[in-house]
């Protein structure tokens, strides 16, 4: 490929480039408001951008974003926009938020074009650099592995002083073995001689122990002594109060006798107003019942005005939405007529002009 063929390539790429940001200010709010927008980008770019919205109108009702009216009105509008670069600022100067998936776009375009660029451009010298730089790489690489040889022989090397420091660690351990275990034989001897000395103690202790244990016994007798004088005593107090015991229960039964017989008499007042209680409470049940039914009736009546109410919404909504179909359609229809009548006058004076030359 020579440099002509690369330039068109990049000019191509360019071309682009510079359509996906052109078109990319054509934000939905600029194209709702296209009609209030003649004085920023001029009348011409103004029925370009509402001829746009149109054709996004009707590829959306198709469900299309390919369609052949779609692919002209954007063409136009691009075409429009590189001759008018007042009409391109005033776009930018709405300073809406354009979408991500545009930027993306663009992004990637000029990524790719900086990519071709860069490939196309490759000259003779700089394929020359590129293989002195990988030969380069290469002595290099060759260097560090006679680095890297003699560094396994310094680590071999450093391997076998390690292994003689292991060797005189192992003897120093041994060494230290046998000054343990001669230390664990005095350490038996003074066990022995601190048993004896703790048998000794032990005997002393005994002795001690066993004459403390007979005083002991002749306090524990003295005490059982006194123990069996309070008992005596004891069992005189208690046939006392016992006496006392019987004579309180006697007056107990006289007063719960004399309760008895109040109790009776207010157990009679108590069943006349456990009757009356009985009535009120099935006058205030019967009451409930009503009040019940009436609440319930309430509810229904109100749930079937809550349901006219939303009925008579949605009809609302319905007609709302149908006048405003038909608004739209009066509209469509009122535009393409006025299409119609213009091309059919643009007709008849075309062919008037021809049966005037021929005359």
């Amino acid at each position: 490929m020579n440099s002509l063929e690369a330039t068109r390539v990049v000019a191509v790429l360019d071309e682009a480039v510079d359509g996906c940001r052109l078109l990319s200010h054509l934000t939905k709010e600029v194209l709702g408001n296209a009609e209030h927008l003649v004085d920023i980008v001029g009348e011409h770019v103004a029925e370009l951008l509402l001829a746009h919205r149109r054709a996004v109108t009707a590829a959306d009702i198709l469900g299309s974003v390919s369609t052949e009216e779609l692919r002209h009105s954007a063409l136009d509008l691009w075409r429009a926009l590189r001759k008018l670069p007042s009409a391109e600022a005033g776009l930018r100067s709405l300073k809406g938020e354009r979408p991500a998936a545009n930027l993306q776009a663009i992004a990637a375009l000029e990524k790719l074009r900086h990519i071709a660029y860069k490939k196309l451009t490759t000259t003779v010298e700089e394929d020359n650099s590129n293989r002195e730089h990988f030969e380069e790489v290469c002595r290099r690489e060759k260097k560090a592995m006679k680095e890297k040889l003699t560094l396994e022989q310094q680590l071999r090397l450093d391997r076998r002083e390690r292994l003689n420091q292991s060797t005189m660690l192992a003897n120093a351990h041994q060494k230290a073995t046998t000054e343990l275990e001669e230390t664990k034989m005095q350490a038996s001897q003074q066990k022995a001689t601190l048993e004896e000395q703790a048998s000794a103690t032990r005997d002393a202790d005994h002795a001690y122990y066993a004459s403390r244990e007979t005083q002991l016994h002749q306090q524990l007798d003295s005490l059982k002594s006194s123990y069996d004088k309070l008992k005596h005593d004891n069992k005189e107090a208690e046939a006392a109060l016992r006496k006392k015991k019987a004579k309180i229960d006697q007056q107990v039964e006289v007063w719960i006798g004399k309760y008895d017989e109040e109790l009776g008499a207010k157990e009679q007042e108590y069943q006349e107003e456990l009757s009356l209680h009985r009535q009120v409470t099935q006058q205030l049940q019967e009451i409930g019942a009503e009040y019940d039914r009436l609440v319930g009736e309430r509810v229904t009546h109100e749930e079937q005005l809550a349901k006219a109410a939303a009925e008579k919404k949605r009809a609302d909504a319905a007609a709302r939405r149908q006048a405003k179909a038909a608004t739209l359609i009066q509209k469509q229809w009122r535009e393409h007529k006025a299409k119609k009548e213009a091309e059919k006058k643009k007709a008849a004076a075309e062919e008037k002009g021809k049966k005037g030359k021929k005359k």
